[in-house]
């Protein structure tokens, strides 16, 4: 509570909104029942609450953070981010720096990609992954899984654009525009070649990947 009513102090609240943002605050973050603690008692996930309390005190339109789940655990993480929607909800604005891209890509509206200081990409994860390719991913594991001849048979169908197949040892990758038709292909052929098809899943290429294509482009540009 020291902690709030000093940040509070600094952006000059009045008392009686000084109270009232404190105890909002600490409801939002989840830090009631902690309120009279010493903050150097609080586990490592509770201060970084109490970061975000102390930024949120004055009712910012936009929060910024700094690897906010950094150096947590999975559970934890999970619950740093259901904090940050529900902030976010509330109407808050928030811009986010994490090297931590499958969080990115999951929960935020616009991704931007810096490399070397400067802003290479900015956009939905849509079209940002169309900049990178229009592909999408068709990930398949049979068992036996005799992915070498599955393949073999598969560049021999008709009608059908492969860009890409990776053959992971446990399960198999193939790069598509054309996906149904290129689904309904690879489903004959594994049932032709008598697989028992244990998984099958459609993707587009993650923002990590479109990441790492961007800096190969810098790279060898």
């Amino acid at each position: 509570k020291e902690n709030l009513e000093y940040f509070a102090s600094m952006y000059g609240l009045k008392e009686n909104i000084r109270k009232n943002n404190i105890k909002t605050v600490l409801e939002l973050v989840g830090l009631e029942a902690f309120s009279d603690l010493l903050a150097d008692q609080l586990s490592g996930g509770m201060k970084k609450r109490l970061d975000i309390a102390c930024a949120l005190i004055q009712n910012p339109e936009v929060l910024i953070l700094d690897e906010p789940t950094s150096d947590l655990d999975p559970l934890l993480r999970m619950q740093m981010w259901d904090l940050i929607k529900k902030i976010n909800k509330n109407g808050t604005t928030i811009i986010i720096s994490s090297h931590f891209l499958n969080e990115m890509e999951k929960l935020c509206t616009r991704i931007g990609i810096i490399s070397q200081k400067k802003v290479d990409l900015v956009g939905t994860m849509d079209y940002i992954k169309d900049k990178y390719s229009r592909d999408e991913e068709i990930h398949i594991e049979t068992i036996p899984g005799n992915y070498e001849e599955i393949v073999r048979q598969l560049n021999r169908a008709g009608g059908i654009h492969v860009s890409n197949v990776l053959n992971k040892g446990h399960e198999l990758v193939v790069c598509t525009r054309n996906t149904v038709d290129t689904m309904s292909a690879l489903l004959i052929i594994i049932k032709r070649q008598k697989e028992h098809l244990v998984d099958i899943s459609v993707t587009r290429p993650s923002l990590a990947e479109v990441f790492e294509s961007l800096l190969k482009e810098k790279k060898n540009g």
